[in-house]
């Protein structure tokens, strides 16, 4: 087996002192208003804060693509909201955020872009968000796909009234 060489920048995060970790660590939480209590343990953090620490501690190791799946599944309103902050913050400085989720009203209201999944098949991919209602992206995911448009240019947001 061969030793996989270390990258020097690696090498040199993984080296900065404590203080400088935590320094690096505030300027993150202040750039994109994650909300982050230094001196709580980890064990006695919510859901929502231990989630909170994995996209830092992500964005600390340079990640610039982040997938979150079902992001707001355990999440309050609020947190939601907060969370949602976070990721335009996020949007606005070039990150990139995959969303897996089924709430479709959620979906509208933040993604840029859609991709419907229907039992493992993509029923529809790159769908304009400014485009489609929650209603739409539900009815994707249940009609049959003979009543869905063949191609992206097709598709014609559909109007559900009540």
């Amino acid at each position: 087996f061969y030793k996989k060489k270390e990258n020097r920048a690696e090498r040199k995060l993984d080296e900065s002192s404590p203080k400088d970790a935590k320094k690096k660590v505030q300027e993150i939480c202040d750039k994109y208003g994650f909300q982050l209590d230094f001196n709580k343990k980890v064990y006695d953090m919510s859901v929502s804060e231990k989630q909170t620490l994995e996209i830092v501690k992500s964005i600390y190791r340079g990640a610039d693509i982040l997938i979150l799946d079902e992001p707001t599944a355990v999440l309050t309103p609020i947190e939601s909201e907060r969370l949602f902050s976070v990721i335009r913050n996020m949007k606005k400085d070039g990150k990139s955020i995959i969303i897996i989720t089924h709430k479709l009203r959620e979906t509208a209201e933040i993604a840029d872009r859609v991709s419907v999944l229907r039992a493992g098949v993509m029923v529809d991919q790159g769908l304009s968000a400014a485009g489609c209602s929650a209603s739409d992206l539900a009815l994707m995911t249940v009609l049959p796909a003979s009543f869905l448009p063949a191609t992206k240019e097709d598709f014609t947001p559909l109007t559900v009234s009540s």
